[in-house]
């Protein structure tokens, strides 16, 4: 009896093949794993108690910063995938009153420019429950606000970036 072998080169072509297909495969696999993956590990990742704690005090120290003042956050909830809620907003004044107040503010940010930069620009914001106090000690001294106004509205030539662009459109 006699057994037939296959040819070698036609062997060889169905092993390349076959070595082909499972690359392609795996590649295909890894990026449709790496698509979901990702966006679902971020989101729950931000989702945490640790997350939501470290993005409430980053927010407060350079609100603070860039004011010049105290600024108290409450709580901070990230939404998929671009939204972020800020209940329980305070600024204090120069007298150590809190003049602002906000219940809640929404913000949307463009996520593929953090991603790309590392830097965070918000193009959407919405403030609920607003409370504001203005007023001046006396007839002649300034507003209270008036120091966080001038730190809003300075433009210094040599200063660095800040970590905020902030570009609201609507």
């Amino acid at each position: 009896m006699e057994t037939k072998t296959p040819n070698n080169a036609e062997g060889q072509k169905n092993w390349h093949l076959s070595l082909t297909y499972r690359v392609l495969r795996a590649i295909i696999v890894t990026i449709i794993v790496f698509v979901t993956l990702v966006p679902v590990g971020l989101y729950i990742t931000l989702s945490t108690p640790w997350a939501q704690e470290k993005m409430r005090t980053v927010a407060e120290e350079e609100l603070s910063k860039t004011l010049g003042t105290e600024v108290s956050i409450g709580r901070v909830d990230f939404a998929p995938f671009n939204r972020i809620r800020v209940l329980d907003i305070a600024v204090t004044d120069d007298y150590g009153v809190k003049a602002v107040k906000a219940a809640n503010i929404c913000a949307r940010f463009e996520l593929a420019h953090f991603l790309k930069t590392r830097r965070i620009v918000i193009d959407y914001a919405a403030i609920d429950g607003l409370d504001a106090s203005l007023y001046r000690k006396t007839a002649s001294s300034p507003l209270n606000i008036a120091k966080i106004i001038e730190k809003i509205t300075r433009k210094e030539p040599n200063k660095p970036p800040s970590r905020f662009n902030l570009a609201i459109s609507t």
